[in-house]
């Protein structure tokens, strides 16, 4: 019996909506001039505001705010047409952080979505932050220069000196992370590897791994938490060095020691929970990794030898779910859903080579296929609740300049994102409505009917035997099929492929279920 539906309030508005294409919120930058950069674009979602890098002829690149069907420049910090580069908008007790450059240099900067409540915390002469995260006890973590920082919003703590936090080009973090809550570095020293962790005031060294054959160029790339300790690759030139490879620091004895998955090394780390992390070896595949040796998990066996050059790794997490772009070999990709578990892993659909990045919201997440060479972008939608991928929106202009759509944030129960497909205004910004809520909450549905829904069938309870209408809409808001059923008996809907919603309408009541049937 389904009395709730959990994470997702469907009204009849739904089937509207759907049927909506993206609105293009302004053309901010007139003409044809781009408003928005094709690499730094990504906002947060902050209450009514949606903070956001926006670009315009007369001040350069800022920190911009939409808000109330309005895109505005919040602040013009490199005052003129000089930019500021804003970046790492991140949230921190109730305001997002941010870092940018103005006419004396790198700093540390905090809105509240209002230009007056858009002001400069701190000041660097070493360069911008870097690497902004929050951890504990209720900190922003960051650095500038060579040395790490930390903040509660009104004090600023010199808590390191000698490192330098990096985001990889994949995406992801590559030398700092989050370690049951506190901040944790890795940093490569003479011929060692030490690890840190902030615990309290402190920066405490938990392990060290000497007497390494150091090569002249090397990085530590994905450090990620595990149910044991933590994960981390070494990569440098020459790539014969013997201590390049992947390490393994184990929190009952505090070592670290390098690690082999079938006489191979991880070449891509992908974060998954505290337990696991995704891990692709060249050749082999995607493994689930939790730290014990031998017991790594092969869950999507992959012939792929290379990522393309600067090419990011896509995924998305929600609860014991992970979603990722799976690249097979040659150009095939594979848009993939697990729980950590070869069985719990399934293909949802193929992708295009040529992808945006993928964001999350909720219990769902999204991401553009087709952005580049001339193909056709698609909006795709993954429900991490029903183990599904549906395409919300397919563009009717092809892919004509590289990374023509770009997602934003969620906002709303909107899609923001960024794309150039009309040349005549330029790179800008776009909004899809969503039409149901994205919010994590359980949500119960107003004239909720008592109806029962298995994997292929489904049926609606009375107390007495009588008829009801039922319509079934594709995920597009198109009426695939409608008739009266009778109340307590089972109809089956195997014959449909995919997510679709069943309108129930009895008695003057309405419900609607969503389903997702697989063939």
């Amino acid at each position: 019996m389904k009395t709730t539906i959990t994470l997702l309030l469907i009204t009849i508005s739904f089937f509207q909506l759907f049927g909506q294409s993206p609105v293009l919120v302004t053309d901010f930058n007139q003409g044809s001039a781009d408003s928005f950069d094709e690499w730094n674009y990504l906002g947060t979602s902050i209450g009514d505001y949606l903070i956001l890098p926006v670009s315009s002829n007369e001040v350069g690149l800022e920190p911009g705010v939409y808000s109330n069907g309005t895109l505005s420049i919040l602040k013009d910090i490199n005052e003129g047409s000089a930019s500021s580069n804003p970046s790492q908008f991140t949230e921190f007790n109730g305001k997002v952080y941010f870092s940018a450059n103005n006419a004396s240099g790198g700093a540390l900067y905090v809105t509240d979505g209002t230009p007056e409540g858009t002001e400069m915390l701190f000041e660097f002469t070493s360069g911008a932050p870097v690497g902004l995260i929050v951890a504990n006890p209720n900190h922003l973590y960051f650095s500038s220069g060579n040395t790490l920082f930390r903040t509660n919003g009104v004090e600023l703590e010199n808590m390191f000196s000698g490192i330098r936090l990096r985001r990889h080009q994949w995406g992801q973090n590559a030398n700092f992370n989050l370690y049951r809550g506190n901040f944790a570095f890795a940093l490569p020293d003479a011929s060692s590897i030490e690890l840190y962790i902030v615990e309290g005031s402190e920066v405490v060294k938990k392990a060290i791994i000497s007497d390494l054959d150091w090569t002249s160029n090397r990085d530590i790339v994905g450090l990620n938490e595990l149910e044991n300790g933590l994960i981390f690759g070494l990569e440098g030139i020459p790539s014969s060095s013997e201590a390049l490879g992947t390490y393994l620091y184990n929190e009952s004895d505090s070592s670290i020691n390098k690690m082999f998955i079938e006489d191979s090394q991880v070449s891509r780390y992908i974060p998954f929970n505290s337990e696991y992390c995704l891990g692709w070896v060249r050749e082999r595949g995607y493994y689930i990794i939790n730290g014990q040796e031998d017991e790594e998990t092969l869950v999507v066996g992959s012939s792929l030898w290379s990522f393309p050059q600067n090419e990011s790794f896509e995924y998305a997490t929600s609860g014991d779910q992970l979603a990722f772009v799976a690249g097979m070999g040659g150009s095939s990709f594979r848009l993939h859903l697990t729980n950590g578990h070869p069985d719990g892993t399934i293909m949802l659909d193929q992708i295009n080579s040529h992808r945006s990045n993928m964001i999350q919201k909720g219990n769902f997440a999204f991401i553009a296929s087709g952005t580049s060479n001339g193909f056709t972008p698609q909006l795709i939608m993954i429900d991490f609740e029903n183990k599904s991928s549906s395409v919300l929106h397919t563009f009717n202009a092809p892919s004509l300049r590289s990374r023509s759509v770009q997602l934003v944030a969620v906002h709303e129960d909107r899609l923001f994102f960024t794309s150039n497909l009309d040349q005549q205004v330029g790179r800008e910004l776009y909004y899809l409505e969503l039409g149901f809520s994205v919010n994590t909450e359980e949500i119960t549905p107003i004239q909720q009917l008592e109806t029962y829904i298995t994997n292929t069938t489904y049926s609606l309870k009375s107390d007495t035997e009588s008829n009801y209408q039922v319509e079934v809409f594709s995920i597009n808001g198109q009426l695939v099929e409608s008739g009266m059923r009778t109340t307590n008996t089972h109809y089956d809907y195997s014959h449909l492929s995919g997510m679709h919603l069943i309108r129930f309408t009895y008695k003057n009541q309405t419900s609607v279920e969503k389903v997702v049937a697989r063939p």
